[in-house]
């Protein structure tokens, strides 16, 4: 069986795929996306000190924008879920380390535990 394309969400532009592997006999789910609009554009404003200026005026500071295929690698590869709210200091370290490009601050910030 080839690999099928299941869903597409209009708005991110995610594709969820299905697969069966016949030889060890399971079922794979993959996604895509082309999150490359999304990086420059967090490239962009984490290199404008005034945008991260703005934000701190307001009391909020727009601090990364991080795509869906990016939260799906968080979940699956890094073993952090992002949606879940006792991972704020993961979720931030992930995003000072190994997804840096999706930073829109250019302030360091880590919640306390």
């Amino acid at each position: 069986m080839a690999k099928r394309l299941l869903d597409v969400d209009p708005f991110s532009g995610l594709a969820t795929y299905h697969d069966y592997d016949s030889i060890a006999q399971r079922n794979i789910i993959t996604y895509e996306q082309d999150a490359s609009a999304a990086v420059d554009m967090a490239e962009r404003l984490g290199n404008d000190s005034d945008y991260t200026r703005r934000g701190m005026k307001s009391e909020m500071v727009h601090y990364a924008h991080i795509p869906d295929i990016v939260l799906l690698k968080m979940r699956f590869e890094d073993g952090v879920d992002p949606l879940d709210p006792n991972n704020g200091q993961k979720v931030f370290d992930l995003i000072n380390s190994k997804y840096k490009r999706l930073k829109t601050a250019t302030i360091y910030h880590r919640p306390k535990a």
